[in-house]
């Protein structure tokens, strides 16, 4: 037959296994330091990496910034070549005008009528004439001629005189002229 034990059992506490929980702690902890050192070991790499990457970009940089400054030396040394160039421009373009401010005096001049004595120029451009007319109205029609050309900016008699010479009268003059400035002004009909 059967018996059936009701009376309440003890309970007896659980044993555990030291030994076993004990290697199980070392265990996690071997684990856990494992994945510690490799992670860091993980980014040890990285930041080596990054580190190599920073002075690739460095050396790059530097490399970039010498090019940089050649070029702008370049540029400064191309301003200076056009500045210098523009200065000859202008100085060859001024080379031809007291040929032209010549030209244009002298090509109003009455034939056999009128007769410089001097002519005189100044670093302004403003041209001082003197010379002999045979009478005022020769001279008068002169300077409205002149005054007439496109190429005349101003003229200011200066003096006007009778005068003498081998028992003929006529008339000593002197004047200031001052040409359009620049010549590129100028049309080609004078």
């Amino acid at each position: 037959m059967l018996t059936i034990n009701l009376l309440p059992h003890k309970k007896q506490p659980l044993q555990t296994d030291h030994k076993k929980q004990t290697l199980l702690f070392i265990l996690i902890l071997l684990l856990l330091g494992t994945g510690i050192l490799q992670f860091r070991q993980m980014l040890t790499n990285k930041i080596e990496g990054l580190k190599e990457e920073r002075n690739r970009k460095q050396t790059v940089q530097h490399e970039l910034q010498k090019k940089l400054a050649k070029i702008q030396g370049m540029k400064k040394e191309l301003q200076g070549l056009d500045q210098r160039v523009a200065i000859i421009r202008e100085i060859r373009s001024e080379q031809g005008m007291p040929v032209r401010y010549l030209d244009v005096i002298a090509g109003h001049v009455p034939a056999n009528k009128m007769w410089f004595e001097s002519l005189n120029m100044d670093s302004n451009g403003r041209i001082t004439l003197s010379g002999i007319a045979l009478d005022n109205q020769v001279f008068a029609q002169y300077l409205k001629k002149l005054r007439r050309s496109n190429r005349i900016a101003d003229i200011s008699l200066q003096q006007t005189q009778r005068k003498s010479i081998q028992s003929l009268d006529l008339v000593a003059f002197r004047c200031s002229i001052t040409a359009v400035h620049p010549p590129e002004k100028w049309d080609s009909h004078g």
